[in-house]
């Protein structure tokens, strides 16, 4: 059976007729992890459960190679405030990981959570030669990463109270504060790894111009533009503004929706109908 562009939005299937979509379905695996370690603790071989967790030393030197991708399946809290934690990273993945696959398509979804897994060891694989050796497990630097693409497409959204621009900076600059305080360079490194390679890959999805954190950058270096002489006004027809323009593209979008359905939207649709909303928001802030 072939993968067809409107299964992008389609449920795996339904429980309780709740649907149950790819986030969802990665937590109830990250859960039955997490009761498997406690319980493999709690029977004495604790040695499998730390056997999942990745170590740079036990890939170079030992050749352990099926840590690169065990290490997220560790999950074994110490106390109660951890295991409170793992419940709200769950809760926050759940959240933002059904928005990410609902605007930019299930395919981009699980490239981008393969590549968060891939990517923090190979960060600390190249990194433990000029920082020692390198460790991690658990699974939620690449569940913030999830919260950090929604805050790229949609900063204004509020999550907790809070924009969710905001939630995701305290969140990272708490987390990279911390790790600085302990000298944590496993943390640093896939951490802001993780971030970097989210914002990159959804902004050139085509979406998340309401947070594009290098406009200050280009704006500043851009040259002046030469002066314009001042030219006898004519009489002819005054030229389609860039508004007219886009709303033009926005009733095309539109007019596709309403015949095939918001599943059938292209990345770049779906980026016009996302600048089209900023357009209007900052009209309404004028």
């Amino acid at each position: 059976m072939s993968y067809e562009a409107q299964d992008e939005h389609k449920p795996f299937g339904y429980i309780g007729g709740y649907p149950i979509d790819l986030p969802l379905l990665i937590v109830m695996v990250h859960v039955g992890a997490l009761v498997a370690c406690c319980l493999l603790s709690g029977l004495g071989f604790l040695h499998w459960v730390t056997g999942l967790a990745f170590l740079s030393p036990a890939i170079l030197d030992v050749h352990q190679y099926w840590r690169v991708v065990t290490y997220p399946l560790l999950h074994l809290p110490a106390d109660g405030w951890q295991a409170l934690w793992f419940a709200f990273e769950l809760y926050v993945f759940a959240f933002t990981g059904r928005e990410v696959e609902r605007y930019l398509g299930r395919r981009f979804f699980s490239w981008l959570y393969a590549g968060l897994v891939a990517a923090i060891p190979a960060a600390l694989l190249v990194a433990s030669p000029l920082v020692g050796p390198t460790a991690e497990h658990g699974s939620w630097i690449i569940h913030v990463s999830f919260l950090v693409a929604f805050a790229v497409i949609s900063p204004s959204s509020i999550f907790c109270w809070l924009p969710v621009k905001w939630l995701t900076a305290l969140i990272l600059a708490g987390h990279t504060l911390a790790a600085i305080a302990k000298r944590d360079f496993s943390l640093l490194i896939g951490l802001w790894t993780c971030t970097a390679i989210t914002y990159v890959a959804v902004r050139r999805a085509g979406v998340g111009e309401g947070l594009d954190i290098f406009a200050g950058l280009r704006e500043r270096f851009r040259r002046p533009p030469p002066p314009v002489r001042s030219k006898t006004k004519s009489l002819s027809r005054p030229q389609p503004t860039e508004d007219d323009a886009t709303m033009e593209s926005v009733d095309a979008v539109l007019e596709k929706i309403s015949q095939q359905g918001l599943g059938s939207l292209t990345a770049g649709e779906r980026a016009t109908l996302e600048r089209a909303r900023a357009t209007l928001l900052n009209k309404g802030k004028k």
